[in-house]
């Protein structure tokens, strides 16, 4: 009997270990890596928190644009996108409206836009170490995409995009918004 209970025991015990540990249950299953930060608008990384992205850009005035978030009582993973916009932001010289999209308090898209993005370009080419292909779009490393953009009321602006994170919301937004 008392050989039953030990035995017991440690069956329970072996279980509640195995379920509350963090490595996959397949050893064969690697590990997920650590997201990788990619730069946005400099010296803005991707994955920066809402905290971090307003003490190193160094703005105190900004409005909501956007804030998109579940309800509290829904069971899905959790989803937050909020856009902001901080205006009369200025970046060597050239003043403009900054908009930055955090998905789940992680920057993951900066649109920079200026009076005279033209003008502008040659001077964030040299601050970002990159250069615009003619069709107005380049890529850095590690996963960052750079596009001169327009939007719906014909305002230009130098749009920057972690590939990886915007992706991740996708799949989310895929998977769950018609639950």
């Amino acid at each position: 009997m008392r050989k039953t209970i030990v035995i017991a025991v440690a069956v329970v015990l072996l279980s509640l270990s195995l379920a509350c540990s963090k490595k996959p249950v397949n050893p064969d299953e690697p590990e997920p890596q650590k997201p990788e930060p990619t730069p946005l608008f400099k010296p803005a990384m991707s994955y920066w928190s809402f905290d971090k992205t307003k003490q190193t850009l160094g703005y105190t005035n900004w409005e909501i644009v956007e804030d998109r978030r579940p309800l509290v009582s829904d069971r899905r993973p959790p989803f937050r996108l909020v856009v902001i916009k901080v205006p009369n932001f200025k970046d060597g010289g050239y003043t403009g409206d900054l908009v930055l999209w955090f998905y789940n308090d992680r920057l993951m898209k900066t649109q920079f836009y200026v009076q005279n993005l033209k003008e502008y370009l040659p001077h964030a080419e040299g601050d970002q170490g990159m250069m615009m292909s003619n069709e107005g779009s380049t890529f850095i490393s590690p996963h960052t995409r750079v596009w001169a953009g327009k939007d719906a009321d014909g305002k230009t602006y130098l749009g920057m995009q972690d590939e990886i994170l915007k992706n991740k919301m996708d799949d989310w937004v895929l998977r769950y918004s018609n639950q």
